[in-house]
C-alpha cells in the first residue's frame, strides 16, 4: 500500500496477480495466483487467476479479506464469513459462528472466532486443520501450516514442520 492508498505489487505475474486494479485500497492479501483488496467503502476487489472464480467476490462489505490457493474468504462487519472460489467444495466450508479474523493457507483456512478460539477447515495435509487449544488474537496461514498469537502474546504454530517452520523461536 502506498501512502495515497494505491497498491503496488511485484513478483510472478503469469495471471495478472501482480497487476493491481486501479483505485485505492485499505488492505490487500495475496495467495496462490490471485490478489484481493478492500476498497475504502469495504467492498472487495480481486485480480489474477480466475479458474476457480476466486477473483469474483460476493457483493457487500468486509472488514478483512484473506486469499489462499484457489479461494478467498472475508470477514463481514457482523462477524459472518463469506468464502469464494473453491471454498464451497472439498471440505472448505467454514464452521458456523462469529469470526474476528480469517487466514487462508494452501489447502486450508483458519479463523479466529469471537471467543478467541481458532477453527480450521479444508484438507488436513499435515495437521494444518488441527489448531492447539487456547485463545488467539491474530493468525496467519501458509503452505500446510498456520501460526497464531495467543492472548498471552506467545506464538503457537501447527501443521507441517518438516523444515522447522512450525517451531517458533524461543519466547
Amino acid at each position: 500500500m502506498k501512502i495515497d492508498g494505491t497498491t503496488a505489487c511485484w513478483g510472478y505475474n503469469d495471471f495478472g496477480q501482480s497487476t493491481p486494479l486501479d483505485g485505492t485500497f485499505t488492505s490487500t492479501s495475496s495467495g496462490g495466483d490471485s490478489t484481493c483488496g478492500l476498497r475504502p467503502d469495504g467492498t472487495a476487489a480481486c485480480w489474477g487467476y480466475t479458474g476457480y472464480q476466486e477473483t469474483s467476490p460476493p457483493g457487500g462489505t468486509f472488514v478483512s479479506v484473506s486469499v489462499g490457493y484457489g479461494r478467498a474468504c472475508g470477514v463481514r462487519g457482523d462477524g459472518s464469513l463469506s468464502c469464494w472460489g473453491i471454498s464451497g467444495s472439498g471440505g472448505y466450508s467454514p464452521p458456523a459462528g462469529v469470526y474476528v479474523a480469517v487466514a487462508d493457507g494452501s489447502t486450508h483456512t483458519c479463523g479466529i472466532m469471537d471467543s478467541g478460539v481458532v477453527a480450521c477447515w479444508g484438507h488436513n495435509d499435515a495437521g494444518d486443520v488441527l489448531p492447539p487449544s487456547g485463545t488467539f488474537i491474530a493468525i496467519s496461514s501458509g503452505y500446510y501450516l498456520s501460526c497464531g498469537i495467543r492472548t498471552d502474546r506467545t506464538i503457537a504454530c501447527w501443521g507441517d514442520n518438516s523444515y522447522g517452520q512450525a517451531t517458533p523461536p524461543m519466547q
